[in-house]
């Protein structure tokens, strides 16, 4: 916790843990500061600093609103701090045939893979080399993890490998080796930035021209007014 205190009230939402007020020793006019710990990346962030006479408090949570009941100098005094919603964060998982690999990567130029340490949660499913490279190898689920040094990025995406049927659940552009095809975003190419994620299978030009270049798989992202896209790429011989 980043703040040592005492007396401080907590609180679970989703799969975040809520850290409010509390005194901190030595600190008589420290603001009542509220800490995030996210449970899933295990990093601390600052939350809103608008929470009086908290310490001492007791903590509930209640359709993703914390109440705080007593506390400070009163044992009548109830407040709320509104957090959002109890439901767990949802992403898009990467799906693959057992043996079969996909490449991911931290930004869009796949060099800078090799500043981040790469981990996988479930290496008997998933396994990941030093440059973000995913290989399938048996039936189940793995969320691979991206971290910097010092600690400020962690990010994952979640990994679901099916034995032999990953082709009929999988929705993506195919193509034979050195066919072509136009993937669109919007009307104004100019504002796509668009990437390949293992270019020795599928290239993307800058206008969302794909081409096929060896039997596999490839992951094509697009960026635009910092959204990011992405769209599997299936190219067979």
């Amino acid at each position: 916790m980043p703040t040592v205190r005492e007396g401080f009230a907590c609180a679970a939402v989703g799969e975040k843990v809520y850290v409010i007020g509390g005194l901190v020793p030595h600190k008589v006019n420290e603001p009542y500061v509220v800490e995030i710990y996210d449970t899933k990346k295990d990093t601390w962030t600052t939350g809103p600093n608008t929470i009086n006479n908290a310490w001492g408090a007791s903590a509930v949570t209640v359709n993703g609103t914390i109440y705080l009941i007593g506390g400070g100098e009163s044992s009548s005094i109830m407040t709320s701090l509104q957090v959002g919603t109890q439901s767990p964060e949802f992403k898009l998982s990467v799906l693959l045939n057992e043996g079969e690999t996909v490449q991911i990567s931290t930004s869009y130029n796949l060099d800078n893979n090799k500043n981040f340490t790469w981990s996988s949660t479930n290496e008997a499913v998933a396994k990941v080399d030093a440059n973000g490279k995913v290989t399938a190898i048996a039936e189940g689920t793995a969320d691979i993890y991206a971290q910097n040094a010092d600690g400020t990025f962690k990010e994952y995406i979640p990994v679901k490998v099916v034995k032999g049927v990953a082709d009929e659940l999988r929705l993506a552009a195919h193509l034979k080796i050195g066919e072509k095809a136009n993937l669109y975003l919007t009307d104004d190419a100019s504002k796509v930035t668009w990437s390949s994620m293992d270019s020795s299978i599928a290239t993307v030009a800058a206008d969302g021209q794909i081409t096929g270049v060896k039997k596999g798989l490839a992951i094509v992202k697009a960026e635009l007014d910092g959204q990011a896209y992405q769209i599997y790429v299936r190219v067979n011989g």
